[in-house]
């Protein structure tokens, strides 16, 4: 793993950490993320919510 990106994680765990409620651990994660690393997630998310066709 980059350095980069290993000092990144670190910061964003050690800030999810110190976050009170979900709500402010969400705020620091995604200030940390770009909108199209946002939306993939917000996708996925919605793909995993769908029901699915049972055989």
């Amino acid at each position: 793993m980059a350095r980069e990106t290993e000092a990144l994680l670190r910061t964003l765990l050690f800030n999810v950490r110190r976050s009170k409620t979900l709500a402010e651990a969400e705020a620091v994660i995604r200030a940390a993320c770009t909108k199209d690393d946002i939306d993939s997630v917000e996708q996925e998310i919605a793909r995993l919510k769908e029901p699915r066709d049972n055989p």
